[in-house]
């Protein structure tokens, strides 16, 4: 044992004279190299993690137990992951696999949708402990989605995460065009989110926000959602003043219009 200590402290010493020879340039990429492999191997683990986690809220939501898929989440926020994981990270994920399994014709449309209204269950379930203090003054907007628009959970994780915050979100769902005119332009926020999925609804959306700019110029909207990058060319054209696919990048703009 005493063979081993000594080895082991020559072979230290025999690292920091290596060390002290190079210059600061070449110590600085080794430091730099370090960390990226560190922290790819966190990275690795944590992709490791939410796969078991996504595959297990799955196999709840696609069960024959009504509840399972909630008392799973449950079990999950008791052992420390915040609801903001749960919502960015395996939510997303479970309805991405979702939709695979049904282009793969691994699932019935029924399947599906049971699964996804179940899903919805889960948010609305998330969202119950969230909403107990007040909102902050001056944190006000309007969520909604396009007209046509089917996929609500993301405007639905957008809007409790924006609530957590401190936000007073309005959230309009299903409604067709004339009905969100009128809806917004009654409302005294000033910051609208339009959500949208993809091309499908993006002339619905164009026409939406050229409403809206004539029945309430003083509004502030950004477009949400996987239309901004499945249909760039008319997103511009209809001029938002902003455009976000992501979480964060949604947040901030908000935020900075509300410090403006």
């Amino acid at each position: 044992m005493r063979q081993d200590n000594s080895a082991f402290e020559q072979s230290v010493r025999r690292a920091q004279a290596g060390f002290a020879s190079l210059p600061d340039q070449a110590l600085t990429e080794i430091a730099k190299l370090a960390l990226t492999r560190v922290a790819q191997a966190r990275d690795g683990d944590t992709a490791a993690a939410n796969a078991i986690v996504a595959g297990a809220l799955l196999d709840a939501l696609l069960s024959d137990e009504l509840n399972a898929a909630q008392d799973y989440v449950e079990k999950l926020t008791r052992s420390g992951v915040t609801r903001e994981v749960i919502y960015l990270d395996h939510l997303p994920e479970v309805a991405r696999r979702l939709g695979v399994l049904w282009e793969e014709d691994t699932l019935s449309l029924l399947d599906v949708t049971t699964a996804m209204a179940r899903l919805q269950s889960v948010v609305r379930h998330l969202a119950a402990p969230a909403f107990e203090e007040q909102p902050r003054a001056g944190l006000e907007a309007i969520f909604a989605v396009a007209p046509g628009e089917t996929h609500t959970l993301g405007v639905r994780i957008a809007t409790n995460l924006f609530r957590e915050l401190g936000w007073d979100i309005t959230l309009l769902l299903g409604l067709e065009h004339e009905e969100l005119v009128e809806q917004i332009k009654s409302h005294p926020a000033h910051l609208l989110g339009l959500s949208a999925g993809g091309e499908t609804v993006a002339p619905a959306l164009t026409a939406l926000v050229i409403s809206l700019r004539m029945a309430r110029p003083d509004l502030r909207i950004i477009i949400c959602g996987q239309v901004v990058e499945c249909a760039p060319a008319l997103i511009d054209a209809v001029l938002p003043d902003g455009a976000a696919i992501e979480f964060e990048d949604a947040k901030t703009q908000l935020e900075s219009f509300v410090h403006a």
